[in-house]
C-alpha cells in the first residue's frame, strides 16, 4: 500500500512538474525507483535487536540507493549535467554508507566507534537530504 501511495505521488509531482523533453521518461524512471527504495525499507527488521535493526537498515537502504543510481547513471540518461553530478555525489554518499555498515555488520558491531559516530551521522543525513533534494533538480524538466 506505502509503494502504492508513493508511486502515485510521484506520478502526481511529474505531471505538475510538466516534464516535455527527452529526459521525461528517465525522470520517472528515477523518481519510481527511488519511491520504491525508500517505500520497501528494511524488512528483515523484527530478527534484531534495536541498534542491528539501526545499522541493517542503514545498510539495506545505502545499498538499495547506491544500486538505483548505479543503473540509472550507467544508462547515460539525456538529463542535465547538473543533475547527473548530483546523482553522482549521492551515490558517492550512499557507497561510503553502505561500506561502513556493511564493515560493521561483518564484524558483528552494531553500535558506532568514536571515529565511526559523526562520520556516519553525516552520511546518513546527507542520503535523507538528498532524496529531498532530488525534487528540486525534477522542477526544471
Amino acid at each position: 500500500m506505502r509503494t502504492f501511495s508513493l508511486s502515485t505521488a510521484i506520478v502526481i509531482l511529474l505531471m505538475c512538474t510538466g516534464c516535455k523533453d527527452s529526459a521525461r521518461p528517465h525522470i520517472e524512471r528515477l523518481l519510481n525507483e527511488w519511491g520504491i527504495v525508500v517505500a520497501e525499507g528494511y524488512v528483515h527488521s523484527d530478527k534484531y535487536s534495536k541498534d542491528e535493526q539501526r545499522i541493517h537498515f542503514f545498510h539495506e537502504q545505502s545499498r538499495a540507493t547506491n544500486r538505483m543510481l548505479t543503473k540509472f547513471l550507467d544508462d547515460d540518461p539525456p538529463v542535465k549535467d547538473d543533475l547527473k553530478d548530483f546523482l553522482r555525489d549521492w551515490q558517492t554518499v550512499a557507497a561510503e554508507s553502505q561500506k561502513l555498515h556493511e564493515k560493521m555488520i561483518e564484524e558483528g558491531r552494531f553500535t558506532y566507534n568514536a571515529d565511526e559516530k559523526a562520520r556516519a551521522e553525516t552520511l546518513i543525513k546527507a542520503e535523507a537530504l538528498a532524496g529531498m533534494e532530488l525534487m528540486d533538480y525534477v522542477k526544471g524538466y
